[in-house]
């Protein structure tokens, strides 16, 4: 979905608080189509929007939510690969 157009009746915050929710969304989706291709559910993912903190900027995180322990070994094998591999600092 394309990002919605700033509207002169949007402040500049709101405008940017939009498109950091956006891409918080966005991250989210692409998280999950790199954690199925890794054979990876998290079944409860969701955008937790964050509040504005230090100069204007938002926080969003990403929740990955509780995880089964088949999983959990999953997630440690690939970190494990990762850090072997020096993809660990991306």
């Amino acid at each position: 979905m394309p990002p919605a157009k700033h509207t002169s009746t949007e402040s500049d915050e709101q405008a940017k608080a939009r498109k950091d929710l956006e891409e918080a969304n966005q991250v989210k989706r692409d998280l999950v189509a790199s954690a199925r291709a890794a054979g990876i559910i998290f079944p409860s993912l969701f955008v937790d929007p964050g509040p504005i903190g230090d100069r204007g900027a938002t926080a969003h995180l990403i929740d990955t939510g509780r995880i089964n322990l088949p999983t959990a070994r999953k997630l440690a094998r690939i970190f494990d690969h990762a850090a072997q591999s020096g993809d660990g600092n991306a």
